[in-house]
């Protein structure tokens, strides 16, 4: 795929320097600082409505497009207008059909995830050919992984969110989201056959009683599957973006995709900063930037969880973490397990020490527990479900 050793090499992901953007725009257009103090605070606005968006549009933030002196949108180093904007592909002869454009019948959204097939099936058969172990200081080629290699999902009859194409996001309100598991959906190419087992919970069978050091390995097993998906998502995105974005006719369904491939941009760059941290602290066996909130909850036998999990705001402060629309947000992601034992269901998170927000958002909630008594379970429940066992 183009540009794919810059992606590679390139783990700093930049986005645009906000403090340059806001010295651009205050020096080029922007001399009022009452203006300045808006654009800053739109910044960090959860959801942007259409003024906010058409006053960063009108203070040179290309909001809805590319602008040429951005980081490209292969990762690299280089600008967008000198990367990747003259290899976008124009066909006369195509009318491509977007994501939101195929979201008006079922139909179109077949379309449009068939049109996708080939593209994905190619990202996904180079990621798993000749993968390398990302364990540290392990030079040896990855074999299949599953995430949930210690429980039999096939016996167990779970239901899950997940589908087998991970470009495969819609869900329809008032349809059921969950289906029948089937258990290769969680296979992935990251590890080999030793450290496969070493992070595996049938060898470290994480618990309340559990060191930093063991949670951390079994964290980087989740870590690098969502780091595999995630960059698979984006690397076929990408290849839709450079070879059909001039091929879509509607300016609209343009912007979209934009906004598309900005939010995925993000994704892969907290995911990547995640795992590079964890990484060297296993590594180093040094885990002083990382952070660990855990319970030991009442025995439940319901869902397993292995994931990760963008808080929204804060509870009581409301702090913006994440957003749903506001691209110009950094994402900042937290690792969340819940584990099933013979006595207990032990609860653990995992986030970066460095994110104050994460950090800020644990502490109200502790407040918030202690004030008003809550129910830790429903709390878990409602963060992050990926399976639901059937009874």
């Amino acid at each position: 795929m183009n540009n794919k050793k810059d992606l590679q090499d390139n783990d700093l992901l930049q986005e645009i320097d906000r403090e340059k953007l806001f010295s651009e725009i205050q020096d080029n257009k922007m001399k009022d600082s009452d203006k300045g103090s808006f654009v800053a605070a739109i910044m960090e606005n959860y959801f942007l409505d259409n003024d906010n968006i058409n006053f960063l549009e009108d203070y040179g933030y290309g909001f809805w497009n590319f602008l040429e002196g951005e980081n490209c949108i292969c990762l690299s180093e280089k600008k967008f207008g000198d990367c990747c904007k003259p290899k976008l592909k124009k066909n006369d002869k195509i009318e491509y059909l977007s994501l939101v454009e195929s979201l008006d019948s079922e139909e179109n959204y077949k379309i449009y995830l068939k049109n996708l097939e080939p593209i994905l099936s190619k990202v996904i058969e180079k990621n798993n050919k000749n993968s390398k172990c990302q364990f540290p200081d392990c030079k040896n080629l990855a074999v299949e992984n599953n995430l949930f290699s210690d429980i039999d999902l096939d016996k167990n009859e779970f239901l899950s969110t997940a589908k087998k194409n991970i470009i495969d996001s819609k869900f329809t309100m008032g349809e059921n989201f969950f289906n029948p598991l089937v258990s290769d959906i969680f296979n992935f190419y990251g590890l080999c056959a030793e450290h496969d087992t070493a992070t595996s919970q049938n060898n470290l069978k994480i618990g309340i009683n559990s060191t930093e050091l063991e949670k951390a390995l079994f964290n980087l097993r989740t870590v690098i599957y969502k780091k595999i998906k995630i960059e698979v998502t984006y690397y076929t995105l990408y290849e839709e973006f450079i070879n059909n974005y001039l091929n879509v006719t509607k300016t609209g369904y343009q912007a979209m995709m934009v906004f598309k491939m900005r939010k995925i941009i993000n994704s892969v760059k907290e995911i990547r900063d995640i795992f590079s941290n964890l990484f060297e602290a296993i590594k180093n066996n040094n885990l002083s930037a990382i952070s660990f909130v855990d319970y030991d909850l009442k025995k439940q036998d319901n869902f397993q969880i292995r994931d990760l999990i963008n808080f929204q705001v804060t509870p009581k402060s409301y702090t913006v973490i994440n957003s749903v629309n506001n691209p110009l947000i950094n994402e900042e992601m937290a690792v969340i397990n819940v584990i099933q034992s013979k006595k207990s269901t032990f609860v653990s998170f995992m986030y970066l020490k460095k994110s104050e927000k994460i950090k800020k958002y644990f502490e109200e909630w502790s407040e918030i527990n202690e004030e008003k008594a809550q129910n830790l379970e429903p709390w878990v429940t409602n963060n992050s479900l990926i399976l639901s066992k059937t009874f």
